[in-house]
C-alpha cells in the first residue's frame, strides 16, 4: 500500500471593476486529499476457496468461513452469475443473493453504489488525489449507479460506499473462472481516506 501525502493550493482571487469602491480580495486554502492505492488485491467467485468478500475501507478481504463477523464492513463482492459474466456487487444487491445465498440471510447488507467512468487504464494510473477521482469520474460522467458492475479486464469503474459516502476505483486486471468452476477477479484500487 502507498501513501500519497495531501497537497495544499492557496487560490487568491482579486475581483476588480471600474464601478466599485474598493477592490475586493478573496482567499480560499483549498486542499486536496490524498488517495490511498492497494495493490494485487484478489477475490474469488462463489467456488473459489479464495476470499470473495471485499471491505473496501479497510482493504480487508474475507472468506465464506471468516466474513460472519465482519458482514457490516463488506463493501461488494465477486461471482459469476449464471451465464457465467463476472460481476462485482452489492450485498444488498438481488443478483448476487441468488447466487450467494448466504448474503440473503445476512442481517444487514451494506449498499454499495458502481459506475461506468469512461477512464483507460492509463487515466486510473495517472490519478493521484480524491479530488480527481470526484471530478474525473463521479462528476463528470452522468452514467446511471448500479448495484452490481461488470468485471472485465482493462475496465476503470468508480464505486461509492452508501453508508460511508467514501467512494473510489477499481481497475479490474484480470478475471479467470466460471460459473460452474472456481475462479477470481484481480485489481487495483484507490480509495479515499
Amino acid at each position: 500500500m502507498r501513501r500519497i501525502f495531501p497537497l495544499f493550493f492557496l487560490l487568491i482571487i482579486f475581483s476588480c471593476g471600474n464601478r466599485e469602491e474598493e477592490a475586493k480580495q478573496a482567499v480560499a486554502a483549498i486542499e486536496i486529499a490524498p488517495i490511498t492505492i492497494d495493490h494485487k488485491v484478489a477475490l474469488g467467485n462463489q467456488w473459489s476457496s479464495t476470499h470473495g468478500y471485499y471491505d473496501a475501507e479497510r482493504n480487508k478481504s474475507f472468506g465464506e468461513d471468516s466474513c460472519d463477523g465482519q458482514i457490516k464492513f463488506i463493501d461488494f463482492v465477486f461471482f459469476h452469475d449464471s451465464a457465467s459474466n463476472p460481476f462485482f456487487a452489492a450485498p444488498s444487491d438481488t443478483t448476487l443473493q441468488l447466487v450467494r445465498k448466504n448474503v440473503r440471510a445476512w442481517p444487514s447488507q451494506n449498499k454499495t453504489y458502481f459506475k461506468f467512468t469512461g477512464l483507460t487504464e492509463d487515466d486510473f494510473d495517472r490519478l493521484a488525489y480524491d479530488r480527481e477521482i470526484l471530478q474525473r469520474a463521479w462528476i463528470a460522467s452522468d452514467t446511471p449507479l448500479y448495484t452490481k458492475i461488470p468485471a472485465r479486464p482493462g475496465t476503470v469503474f468508480a464505486y461509492q460506499i452508501d453508508e460511508t459516502g467514501k467512494y473510489g476505483l477499481v481497475k479490474v486486471s484480470k478475471v479467470s473462472g466460471d460459473a460452474k468452476s472456481p475462479g477470481q477477479v484481480n485489481f487495483y484500487i484507490k480509495r479515499q481516506n
